[in-house]
């Protein structure tokens, strides 16, 4: 058998890393990227309360970038996500553009957190809780702590707590991942204007 060429190496390990997408309620097309770190980076986006929606501008690039396009309230930005410091400042770059590095993404606890509450995004809500819960956080616009929605979630096939964060994933609730998710944390409506549109039903990645 002949060797294999590093540039066949290369061309094959793209294949498969292409294989990698990422679906949530904040992008209306699968984002395929190379790196866990590049999904960190997206859960992160799909949990941020101020951005309304995401897609890729390009495919992954091989030396580990990938370009976002990203609405927030007041417009769009281009988002770089960038491997190291290194790289991130560019005298060739755009007003609108952001540079995000790998380190930044990686940051604790966000990460965990990030991780953990997406880890809940398939878990069942029945519509009685989550009417329960949206209705005690409309009626209080400064949001209330983790602990006192719990008393709203009654069925036992859910843990109360994973209910609540799968909400998040939804885009319908918000908490601060900056900080350890504890009972005290608040849980807030989302006011974000897709929120309204219900989950996708291929929340896979």
């Amino acid at each position: 058998m002949d060797p294999i060429s590093p540039a066949e190496l290369r061309n094959e390990f793209g294949r498969k890393a292409s294989r990698h997408s990422f679906v949530s309620i904040k992008n209306m097309r699968p984002i395929r990227y190379n790196q866990r770190w590049h999904r960190d980076a997206l859960v992160q986006l799909s949990l941020d309360p101020s951005v309304i929606a995401f897609e890729a501008e390009s495919e992954p690039l091989p030396h580990e970038v990938l370009n976002l396009i990203v609405t927030i309230l007041g417009g769009q930005m281009r988002v770089s996500l960038v491997r190291d410091h290194t790289n991130s400042t560019d005298s060739n770059q755009a007003k609108d553009q952001i540079r995000i590095s790998r380190s930044t993404i990686l940051r604790e606890p966000r990460a965990s957190n990030a991780r953990a509450i997406w880890a809940t995004r398939k878990s069942i809500v029945s519509i009685g809780d989550r009417v329960r819960i949206l209705g005690k956080l409309d009626a209080a616009p400064n949001g209330l702590k983790l602990a006192e929605l719990l008393a709203c979630i009654s069925t036992s096939r859910v843990d109360p707590v994973d209910a609540i964060l799968a909400l998040v994933c939804q885009g319908l609730v918000t908490l601060d991942i900056e900080k350890p998710i504890a009972p005290s944390t608040t849980v807030r409506r989302s006011l974000n204007p897709r929120s309204d549109c219900g989950p996708k039903t291929a929340l896979k990645s």
